[in-house]
């Protein structure tokens, strides 16, 4: 319509990312350090921690949550749900 101006259409974000879900466990997480090592990757988010078990990882964030991130390729981001932070999987 003449004279009405409609605003640009919003474009998907550059990277998109999944959310992770705590991983299920029957017994207790095994050696969980509560200082976990980190790593960053050169944009500067922080890398996950791979564990013994294909498709889960520790989250970089306190509390050091081990996440399912089954599905996730490695490299690609993933949402700590307990933080809202997002971290790249191993």
């Amino acid at each position: 319509m003449p004279g009405h101006d409609s605003p640009p259409a919003e474009s998907p974000a550059e990277t998109s990312h999944s959310t992770t879900t705590p991983a299920k466990s029957d017994s207790e997480p095994s050696s969980t350090s509560k200082t976990a090592a980190t790593s960053t990757a050169a944009n500067g988010i922080l890398i996950g921690k791979p564990t013994a078990i294909k498709g889960r990882v520790v989250s970089p964030y306190s509390p050091f949550q081990e996440l399912d991130v089954s599905g996730l390729a490695s490299g690609s981001l993933a949402l700590d749900p307990t933080t809202n932070k997002v971290f790249r999987v191993p």
